[in-house]
């Protein structure tokens, strides 16, 4: 059942995508800007710092910069372009398992798809990756699978410093998902479960922030 739903959305996001894409080449085309799409262009702001990472390893300059996007990068070997097109697999699988496992109205998946700020998840930097791996997170927090969450937390860390934003974040929704089951008079999930919840995904987190750090003082 849910990997029918996952289809459906998946073909809702390449259509939508595709569509958008040629929209965009041929606006290119008619103004004789094609070359856009290249090598080059594709290296411009941070995707430029990811590169040198990617190529050279971490210096005082790229340690703001997190290693799981240039290490995935080095480890695929693509071209900026080519790496851009894998970035929009990852962002276009993640994004068709998010809207299919909140079961989102044809409408709103479409203003999903619509945000602007999307564009980042077809370049050269750790924006889709970041995304798939908060998906993974959501996914795991839904369905209350405390190692799919782990691994979508640990992932995230290895890409943004997000450790001290997503442990109030971890927190805040625990307290009040046991605070409604209690309210509805299941009180199975008690303190030991709200402190297990919350302790482990911290700890994911901090290992995650440590290993990063570790990373870029070796790498």
């Amino acid at each position: 059942m849910f990997l029918r739903e996952y289809r459906k959305y998946f073909f809702i996001t390449l259509c939508y995508y595709v569509a958008a894409f040629s929209l965009l080449f041929i606006v290119l085309y008619l103004k004789g800007k094609l070359n856009l799409i290249s090598n080059s262009s594709f290296l411009n702001w941070d995707a430029g710092h990811y590169f040198t990472v990617k190529e050279n390893g971490y210096d005082p300059v790229n340690t703001a910069f997190f290693p799981l996007f240039p290490f995935f990068w080095k480890l695929t070997n693509l071209s900026p372009v080519g790496i851009g097109f894998l970035n929009f697999s990852l962002f276009l699988t993640a994004i068709s398992l998010l809207c299919a496992e909140m079961k989102l109205k044809l409408t709103n998946t479409l203003l999903i798809l619509s945000v602007p700020g999307l564009f980042f998840m077809f370049l050269p930097y750790a924006e889709a990756l970041f995304f798939l791996s908060g998906t993974i997170a959501i996914v795991g927090l839904k369905r209350d699978k405390l190692w799919v969450i782990c691994l979508g937390l640990f992932l995230c860390s290895l890409c943004r410093p997000t450790t001290f934003i997503f442990i109030p974040a971890i927190v805040i929704v625990y307290y009040f998902s046991i605070a409604r089951n209690q309210v509805k008079g299941d009180i199975a999930i008690g303190r030991n479960k709200f402190f297990m919840s919350t302790l482990i995904p911290t700890l994911v987190l901090v290992v995650g922030l440590l290993v990063s750090f570790l990373i870029q003082k070796t790498g």
